[in-house]
């Protein structure tokens, strides 16, 4: 993969939960944590933009990903902290990020741009780059759809107030 090992478990777990980065981003430690006999993480939160309960899970595959994480990362950090925080050293004066502060969605959006450039996807005419941190909760809802699930309970997965919008329909 070109995505750092961060953005790697962040991109995997927004495929397989049908969450906002947003949401994924203020995932906590003791979110994760708490479900270490689990197979799956089942995920309750409070969605930011819309005050929705959202509940999800992430696959067994975004699970152990996300476990290795924190082990190898992160198992050091207070429990209360948030999952994913920057890693950056001494370029404050650079980019105005201090170290083990949350991470910004431009942060994350910037590198998967990033990524899809290394990659040689180009984008002409305007267009947004297929490699966006909101395209993959498409690809859940697609998922979803395909294995059969009515659209209540995708609406519940992802956390949205109303019927699963036309964005996420690929109409």
């Amino acid at each position: 993969s070109n995505l750092n090992p961060r953005d790697e478990v962040i991109a995997l777990c927004l495929m397989s939960s049908g969450l906002d980065i947003s949401d994924i981003l203020n995932l906590t430690l003791e979110d994760v944590n708490h479900q270490s006999d689990k197979e799956r993480i089942f995920i309750t939160i409070n969605r930011l933009k819309t005050g929705e309960i959202a509940k999800s899970f992430l696959s067994k595959e975004a699970t152990v990903k996300i476990r290795k994480y924190i082990q190898n990362w992160r198992k050091d950090a207070p429990p209360n902290e948030m999952v994913f925080i920057n890693v950056v050293e001494s370029r404050k004066n650079i980019e105005g990020i201090n170290r083990n502060t949350p991470i910004l969605v431009s942060s994350v959006d910037f590198n998967f741009r990033r990524t899809c450039n290394q990659m040689g996807f180009r984008i002409k005419n305007g267009k947004q780059s297929p490699m966006r941190p909101k395209r993959l909760r498409k690809c859940f809802k697609s998922g979803c759809t395909r294995a059969g699930l009515d659209l209540d309970t995708i609406r519940i997965f992802m956390g949205q107030k109303s019927a699963v919008s036309k964005v996420y329909l690929g109409k």
